[in-house]
């Protein structure tokens, strides 16, 4: 370890000097460092992110990378008079200016005093071509060692000598940070008005940012977002609506609620700007996109003949619903923010199951083979059982619980479990049985509808749907010996497992669930 007060007192006291004898605190040799053996951890913006990529690339978008800096002049041109109170919101770009430095007779003395090999010729060539842009800044240090013939430490002192260095203020450009992708989108399709087919479907993901006054739960100054424009001779905002709902519904927001703005941003044309929003865990309402159709005035001032749709979905509030988050701050920075506390009953409703049956009519056939399973649990192998021979999906469908090793039940004894959270804890548990701590865990925790078997039932219901869909003949799933929840269809949100890890508590849903379920497709 690095003696971290002494190296902060000799640096303060001496920054080049102790620079250079850190030297000493670096081992040559010996191998200390082995990588780990697993796989890192992502992070679940850009695991959000990649699954919106691959959505929205099957239905068809191209992808673009949009250029983060542009001239305030675009968002003058897009927002009209209202664009003083937006481009209060943005960040303009500053830089430093090149001084000019002049080498007076005392600093002569000093120089040489520092370094005799210095050469105020020399010196004075590299200050000007620093001036004049042909030396970049990063490379003013190596110039120094190279041309003078001087160590870093020499380098350094040298520059202090010229206070002119330190004193520079930045001088603000009228180059902008994206604050709105809407900012890029308008020269962008601009551009590609006379060179692509239409209809142009794109979208993009990437930083924006935002001069907002705090940061809190939902905002921050910094987000990862996503944006889509639709480019076509004519759209309507039956339209919009229309493409609205599907690219949510692919999304993951099958129930959406669109409410159009009180006041409407004059980007957009009057009356179709909108925010979507959906129903969080808890039941609240909270906005995850907003979009609208482009003002015909604002595209004319790019030369844009055409309509315009966009749409922006929120990444992270995506995460914040499905991951159960009532904070940004908490997993886009985890590093800085603590973990808020949740009791069980918080846990219970973060858990459920991965995929479902998207129909009434899937809905009904897992309830119908939920109830067979359970009727027919006892039976031995090698035994087959028909549970369903009837029309599902316009097809003939037959559906079969099957066991093939001998002696062993068509369930095993843990299919049957049911999951409670308890401390902190989530445990599967049977109804009945086991020691005195599931008794207690039983009678004192928090229990879920949440069961191993309709865990396994539904995400067979659910391939049998994909299966018919993408006219496959047959399907078969058999579960063993359960370990993790993903064996089961079970889900637990990203924020609930962070905090079970951060509390050292556990996640015990395991077990010998052993079924068998095969789905046979006729025409």
């Amino acid at each position: 370890m690095y003696p971290v007060g002494i190296l902060k007192k000799e640096a303060e006291e001496d920054f080049y000097k102790a620079w250079n004898n850190s030297k000493k605190l670096i081992p040559l040799k010996g191998l200390n460092y082995e990588f780990p053996k697993r796989r890192g951890e992502s992070h679940i913006l850009y695991d959000y992110e990649e699954k919106f990529r691959q959505i929205l690339l099957n239905m068809g978008f191209d992808e673009l990378i949009l250029k983060p800096f542009w001239e305030d002049v675009h968002v003058k041109m897009q927002y009209g008079p209202e664009a003083p109170a937006i481009l209060d919101r943005v960040y303009y770009t500053a830089s430093i200016p090149r001084p000019d430095i002049g080498i007076s007779k005392d600093r002569e003395k000093d120089i040489k005093k520092i370094s005799k090999k210095a050469t105020i010729k020399v010196l004075k060539n590299i200050f000007r071509d620093y001036k004049m842009g042909k030396i970049d800044p990063g490379d003013l240090m190596e110039e120094l060692v190279v041309k003078l013939k001087i160590n870093s430490s020499e380098a350094g002192k040298i520059l202090s000598l010229f206070p002119e260095m330190e004193a520079l203020k930045p001088v603000p450009s009228n180059n902008t940070l994206l604050s709105h992708f809407t900012t890029a989108w308008f020269p962008t399709l601009a551009s590609m008005v006379k060179n692509k087919n239409l209809p142009v479907q794109l979208f993009t993901t990437g930083w924006r940012f935002r001069r907002e006054q705090k940061e809190d739960a939902t905002h921050l100054k910094a987000h990862y977002n996503s944006s889509i424009v639709i480019m076509n001779k004519e759209l309507s905002l039956e339209d919009a609506e229309n493409i609205t709902r599907k690219v949510m519904s692919a999304l993951g927001f099958p129930e959406v609620k669109i409410v159009y703005k009180e006041h409407n941003a004059v980007y957009y044309a009057p009356g179709t700007d909108f925010e979507v929003f959906a129903e969080t865990s808890g039941g609240k309402m909270l906005e995850v996109a907003d979009g609208g159709l482009y003002s015909p005035i604002s595209l004319a001032k790019y030369g844009i003949p055409y309509s315009v749709f966009n749409l922006g979905p929120s990444l992270h509030r995506t995460v914040m619903i499905k991951e159960g988050y009532n904070d940004v701050r908490n997993f886009t920075y985890p590093y800085e923010y603590e973990n808020i506390e949740l009791t069980d009953k918080e846990l219970a409703g973060m858990i459920h199951y991965d995929s479902e049956p998207s129909t009434e009519e899937a809905r009904m056939l897992a309830e119908i083979l939920e109830k067979k399973a359970i009727e027919n649990r006892g039976k031995k192998g090698p035994v087959s059982v028909k549970v369903f021979d009837d029309e599902f999906m316009n097809k003939k469908v037959v559906v079969e619980f099957f066991e093939p090793d001998k002696d062993e039940t068509l369930l095993g004894s843990a299919a049957l479990n049911k999951v409670i959270v308890y401390n902190g804890n989530v445990y599967g548990l049977p109804d009945k049985g086991l020691n005195e701590e599931a008794v207690l865990i039983r009678k004192k925790g928090v229990k879920t509808n949440i069961t191993f078997l309709k865990g396994i039932i539904n995400s067979f219901v659910k391939q049998l749907e994909n299966t018919i869909i993408n006219n496959g003949k047959e399907l078969e799933l058999r579960v063993r010996m359960v370990k993790r929840a993903s064996e089961l269809n079970i889900n637990i949100k990203r924020a609930a497992k962070y905090y079970i890890t951060s509390k050292k508590a556990v996640i015990s849903l395991k077990g010998p669930v052993f079924i068998g379920i095969k789905g046979i497709i006729k025409d």
